[in-house]
């Protein structure tokens, strides 16, 4: 059974709890920590930096700004839905974990103009979809100035009580893979691209994942060519591997 720990709100069998202490695993829980993207002036995240005018007075750049506050409120408003991305994919993928950064565009309405996994390390396209799914619908607080843009990230790691996988170096994989040749025909282009995987006995992929800055069907076909390739046989207990291309 999962704990989700996000931003000092900690959601246990549908419970908020203030304080969290910290992102790590106790007893049979899982811990979820996050963190929103900080910057520009005030400790507001803005998506472009402040420049100053050639008569001397500083302006802020076309897009607006929100504060990280902000963000966290609203990421935190579709806990319970994310709780159940992982809770839904625990019994098939016990060993499920990773970190996950979400990149946001807000409209000025505060409604989410779009939304990216711009990196995740997951494994699990399914639990990837179920979480993106649950950031699209979220209602910010409007930004000032302007759409704004911002970043979200958080980390799910095992339960105490659950053996992690053995972790495989990339080169593990990188004859099946050919160097990411086996992925081009997604479309995936020259952009950055990070890419899981769960490896079980006899080299059968028990889950893949992938996430960079690309549409959700160039994904879904890179998590769907991961998982129909054979691999090097981990024994008797399931490996992960995480490989990335710039």
């Amino acid at each position: 059974m999962f704990r989700l720990c996000l931003l000092g709100v900690v959601m246990a069998g549908g419970l908020a709890v203030a304080g969290c202490g910290g992102s790590e695993a106790s007893g049979e829980a899982g811990a979820m920590a996050s963190d929103a993207s900080r910057a520009g002036a005030g400790g507001e995240r803005t998506s472009r930096p402040y420049e100053e005018a050639d008569d001397g007075m500083i302006v802020e750049g076309l897009d607006g700004t929100i504060r990280p506050e902000a963000v966290e409120d609203g990421v935190r408003s579709v806990l319970p839905q994310m709780f159940d991305c992982f809770t839904a994919r625990y019994d098939d993928l016990e060993i499920l974990s990773g970190d996950v950064t979400i990149g946001f565009r807000i409209a000025i309405d505060g409604r989410v103009a779009s939304a990216k996994l711009l990196s995740s390390t997951l494994g699990d396209r399914e639990t990837e979809r179920c979480i993106l799914s649950a950031a699209r619908t979220i209602r910010f607080s409007r930004p000032s100035g302007g759409e704004a843009e911002a970043t979200h990230s958080f980390g799910v790691a095992l339960p105490e009580d659950t053996r992690a996988p053995e972790v495989w170096p990339s080169q593990r994989v990188s004859r099946q893979l050919g160097g990411g040749a086996a992925l081009r025909s997604c479309g995936r282009g020259e952009g950055p691209l990070t890419a899981a995987i769960y490896i079980g006995p006899g080299g059968r992929p028990l889950a893949a994942g992938a996430s960079g800055d690309l549409d959700d069907r160039a994904l879904d076909c890179v998590a769907k060519k991961l998982s129909s390739l054979r691999y090097d046989d981990p024994g008797s207990y399931p490996a992960k591997v995480i490989v990335r291309y710039e």
